[in-house]
């Protein structure tokens, strides 16, 4: 039986979540915590121009730095945190006009969602969950 456009379409997208997993095995259980979950929902909700069925890091809701490929981000090959987020986005997390200085990559299938949380927000995370790879 030939194979169709749709069969193409979700062989991809396994793939791309495949490939997300060995790049970036982490946090994917970081969404048990509610604003965690809200984050990154909000963060994979946001339209990008980058390519599909390709893994990507997503920054976090309120940045302006763009998604770029998992692969570079993860060998070192992608820019860092802009101006703008170091001095004057809020957590991710909480929302609150602190400076963020922990950042944490939240696997999520074929994206990781990059969220830069403050110190109140690391230490109940770590509190309440456990493994936490903070980057």
């Amino acid at each position: 039986e030939p194979m169709t456009s749709h069969d193409n379409t979700a062989n991809a997208v396994l793939a791309a979540i495949e490939e997300g997993e060995r790049l970036w095995p982490h946090n994917s259980h970081a969404v048990e915590d509610p604003a965690v979950e809200m984050a990154v929902l909000a963060t994979i909700d946001r339209p990008t121009d980058a390519p599909n069925h390709t893994p990507l890091l997503r920054p976090g809701r309120k940045t302006s730095t763009p998604a770029r490929r998992l692969f570079n981000a993860v060998f070192g090959k992608a820019l860092g945190w802009s101006n703008y987020d170091l001095f004057a986005a809020p957590c991710d997390r909480c929302l609150r006009d602190v400076q963020p200085e922990h950042t944490l990559w939240v696997n999520a299938g074929p994206t990781v969602v990059d969220l830069h949380v403050c110190d109140d927000c690391r230490t109940e995370l770590d509190t309440s969950l456990h493994g936490l790879v903070w980057s």
